[in-house]
Order: C-alpha cells, then structure tokens, then sequence
C-alpha cells in the first residue's frame, strides 16, 4: 500500500469528495475543505490500484496527486472539526431508541455514525439484532459491534484485517466497559460455538467490491448465518449484490435507502 495527498482544487462538496473515495476503494486517512471549497485528504491505496480508480474520474482535470508519507494526524482534532457527535474529547454514539448511549475515542479509521452508510446499518441491525449473536466482519472503530450489542444482541463479534483499527476497537470496548460482551480480533483468531452459529447476524458495511469478497473470504460464516445486514452499496450497485447473494441463496427481506446509498437485510 502506498499513502498520497490528493488535493482537488477546484470548489466541491467535501462529502461528495469523501463518498467518491470511499467508493473507489481508497482507505481514508484524513479528509479536509479549505474557506475556498476546495478539498485535501490523504489516502491509500496501491499504485495499480490509483491508476484504476482515477481512469475515469470526473475530478482527473482538477486533481494533484502526490505520492507521500502520512503525517501524524491529531485525532482530536479531526473529531473537533468533523463530528457532529464530538463532546468533552469523546464522540457519543445513541441507539436508535435513544435508550442507550456510548462513547468512541477518536482515533485511526473512527466511526461517528455521521455517514450514510453507517446510519443505514445503525437502523437496520436495530430491528434485527434482538437476541442474536453478531458478526461485525471490518469492525473498524467497533461502532456497530457495540450499538449491536447495546440494541439487544446477546453477544457481539468484531473482526478487521487492519491491526491499528483493531486497536481503536479494542480501546472503545474497555471505553465502554464492554469486554465480556463485545469480543474484538482478526478472523484467525475466531471461534464460534455451534449455538452462535444458531443465531447468528452478520454485519458489514463496506463498499460493493469489498462485500464480494468477503463473502468468499468468510464463506463458512456466510453459509451458516441466517441473516446478514449490509451498507456501503451504491444504489446503482444494488442489483450486482442482490443477484451475487441470491446465487448463493441468500434472499432479500429487506432494503433501506439514504441519499444515494442502500441497506440491505438477507435472509436463509
């Protein structure tokens, strides 16, 4: 992986910028929008990967790139800026019934349920997770393993492949006084007890590209689930995952739509 600054210099939605990302594949560092509108955020992706996602980008006219390494980063601060959750140095987080609340501590790849794509699994694993055990397959901050949990899940499990992420997880589970409940780790270091795979949800909101391969990476969750709740689909994509799915019979029982993105709810 390589990390770039990618300036766009002329004015731009800063969430437009930070969806058109996303949706390429890039990993998101930081993201900024200077008084003048135009956006700076820095990336990684690989070098044959950047050249894919900017082939035919409609910013290529308007867009430096430069490869470089990434500089700290105050967490703190980036939560200050772009949070509209951020309080006394933590981001607090509610369910949906506004019954509970938790805290996250601003840190590599946070959470702070202000994206779509985060609100639409908060609101469908809410209806779904009750008395359930869960899988959080690219837990990132552990944001949805937690509300998971706090919305009635008998016992959460978040899994990522990035180790500083796992980290930040981890670090917002003990926040929370959640360890017994909420079990953070890589997949290698997974096991599951045949009454979990009774009952179990699995959760993953990630773009279309990514939710492809996980379901050939964690094939032996997804063949014994009985549900599974996903996010990070572009509506023009919803089909490719539908019909991806179905193959492998999974059936839709469920959709949900926010701004250009939507949830989906399978059901074996």
């Amino acid at each position: 992986m390589k990390s770039w600054r990618l300036t766009f210099l002329t004015p731009c939605e800063l969430s437009d910028v930070e969806d058109y990302l996303l949706e390429k594949g890039f990993t998101l560092s930081f993201i900024s929008q200077a008084v003048d509108g135009t956006c700076e955020a820095f990336a990684t992706m690989d070098e044959s990967g950047l050249q894919e996602a900017l082939k035919e980008s409609s910013y290529l006219k308007n867009l430096q790139i430069e490869e470089m390494l990434l500089p700290e980063v105050c967490w703190q601060t980036q939560a200050e800026l772009h949070s509209p959750h951020f309080k006394n140095g933590k981001i607090e987080i509610k369910t949906q019934n506004h019954a509970a609340s938790f805290f996250l501590q601003p840190a590599h790849a946070f959470g702070d349920a202000s994206h779509e794509t985060t609100k639409l699994m908060l609101l469908l694993l809410a209806r779904h997770v009750k008395n359930q055990y869960v899988l959080d397959i690219g837990t990132g901050s552990a944001i949805l393993a937690i509300c998971a949990y706090l919305e009635g899940a008998i016992k959460s499990y978040g899994v990522d492949i990035d180790q500083e992420a796992l980290k930040a997880a981890k670090a917002n589970v003990m926040e929370n006084r959640l360890e017994k409940h909420v079990w953070i780790g890589d997949k290698k270091n997974l096991r599951l007890s045949k009454k979990t795979y009774d009952a179990l949800v699995i959760l993953a909101n990630m773009i279309s590209s990514e939710l492809l391969v996980i379901l050939d990476e964690y094939k032996e969750y997804f063949e014994r689930a009985h549900l599974a709740i996903l996010s990070g689909i572009l509506v023009s994509e919803k089909n490719e995952i539908i019909e991806n799915f179905q193959k492998l019979g999974w059936n839709l029982l469920e959709e949900e739509f926010l701004g250009e993105w939507v949830g989906l709810v399978f059901i074996r």
